[in-house]
């Protein structure tokens, strides 16, 4: 019986690490096998081979079998593990989902993290300010609630209306205030991640 396991070193990896990936594999002595690791991260595929000869196997002994992947961006990851064995056609598959944190900025004795905190908003009129440096178009910072706002409206009143597909605004800028006018309640929306500070 062939078992395979995968993980990887660390087990919570941050975008600074190194991450390694380890087979850990008991293969009964056989000829030749073939493993592939395909790597699928935001829709691309990158494919690692190794080639192992049965030389490198111990009867009925797990052999891990070490492969460096290198540091990755943030984000959710997908490993798909296939080893065939040419003796006798037999083909094994696993999969591997992992995740990689952004790693927290350290300043001083302190240590900043990034966090998605959303706007929590009530059907009617609110007023909210946008905290973010970089400027975002209006159409693109409301688009995953547009179905529920009828009118956004900046400090001298030019206003966003999605029902008209109508942009008056242009980008919403850092340390400026926006009023707007919901059809119900929003607790999903956020703009940029926040900083938070940690002694």
């Amino acid at each position: 019986q062939t078992i395979t396991n995968l993980y990887i070193i660390p087990a919570q990896p941050t975008e600074m690490d190194t991450i390694f990936l380890v087979s850990v594999t008991n293969y009964l002595a056989q000829p030749n096998h073939l493993s592939q690791y395909f790597f699928n991260t935001d829709g691309s595929n990158i494919n690692f081979t190794a080639l192992h000869s049965i030389g490198e196997w111990q009867f009925g002994i797990p052999t891990p079998h070490i492969m460096q992947i290198g540091s990755l961006n943030p984000g959710s990851y997908e490993l798909n593990y296939q080893s065939l064995r040419y003796a006798i056609n037999d083909t094994l598959t696993d999969t591997l989902y992992f995740t990689v944190q952004a790693s927290p900025v350290e300043v001083n004795d302190s240590t900043i993290t990034e966090q998605n905190i959303p706007l929590s908003l009530s059907q009617g009129w609110n007023m909210i300010g946008y905290t973010c440096v970089e400027p975002l178009n209006v159409i693109e910072a409301f688009s995953t609630v547009e179905d529920k706002i009828i009118i956004v409206k900046d400090n001298i009143g030019n206003a966003y209306l999605p029902e008209f597909g109508y942009n008056g605004i242009g980008d919403l800028e850092f340390a400026k205030g926006y009023q707007l006018k919901i059809t119900e309640d929003i607790n999903v929306l956020y703009f940029c991640p926040t900083l938070i500070l940690e002694e």
